[in-house]
Formats: structure tokens, sequence, C-alpha cells
């Protein structure tokens, strides 16, 4: 994984939502391209360039920028990515497994992209949060089903 570049989506009334909400991130990850996660119905992951800023009055702005040191995915930049898990969560309603992410495994560090409540949500380290006990991790036995863009 050589590079890391992220959206973020800056809403015009900061009143009600002073944070900016995480749209996608793109990994650049060698012979492979840069490709894609973002969440919207289950987690999307598809071989895309990123996108350039951009406004929309009323609705506000987009921003797209390289990662900075403390976003998850940093500190692993230019290592390689040994192995590709899936993300289960069990729903509370009935008690079944559905895929909501997944996880890369640098060594032993691994970092997730999550799809929770049709957010994106990168966290490092083990699945105790946000859902403790609703998450699980399956290897993945397939090649990616990546969407080329």
């Amino acid at each position: 994984m050589t590079g890391a570049t992220a959206s973020w989506h800056y809403y015009p009334d900061s009143l009600t939502d002073p944070e900016p909400r995480l749209g996608k991130v793109w990994l650049d990850i060698n012979q492979m391209g840069s490709v894609q996660f973002r969440a919207f119905n289950g987690m999307e992951m598809v071989i895309a360039d990123p996108v350039a800023p951009y406004t929309i009055e009323g609705i506000g702005s987009l921003i797209v920028a390289e990662v900075d040191e403390d976003f998850p995915v940093a500190p692993h930049l230019g290592k390689k990515i040994d192995r590709v898990h899936l993300v289960e969560e069990r729903s509370t309603n009935s008690g079944r497994w559905f895929e909501t992410g997944i996880s890369l495994h640098f060594g032993s560090s691994r970092v997730h992209f999550l799809d929770i409540g049709d957010d994106l949500l990168v966290t490092e380290g083990l699945l105790s949060s946000p859902l403790p006990g609703r998450l699980r991790e399956l290897p993945w036995n397939g090649a990616p089903s990546a969407t080329v863009m």
C-alpha cells in the first residue's frame, strides 16, 4: 500500500453538525491501482481514482486530501497487506450474520473498513468497538469482488 486519500463532507450548518463526515477512502495498492472504500447499503469496494473536491450550495463541501498521520491506515503506508478478512455483524433482531466490512492485516496489526449505519468507519486494532460482541472476522477465501469504474 503506497498511499491513502480520504474525502470529508463539511456541512453548511456547523452548529448542527460541526464535525466533518468521512465519505470515502482510496488506498493506492500496488498492482491494483486506487481502491475506493465507501459505505452505502453495505461496504462497497471499487477500483476508482479519487474525485476532485467540490461544493454544492446548501449541502456543503467535499474536501479530498491525503490522510494525515492520525488516520488509521497512515502507519501502514509502504507496508504489504498480508491478509484480507471479511467483517460480519450480527443483527440484533434476527441474530443472523451479514457482511459489513473488510479487515486488512499488516503482520500483527489490522485496519477495518466498516459500514455502520451507512457511515464509513475506519478503525485500527481489534474489533471490540463500536459494536462489542456483534462483529467478527472471517478469512476471505476468494478473490476480491471489486468493480472497476
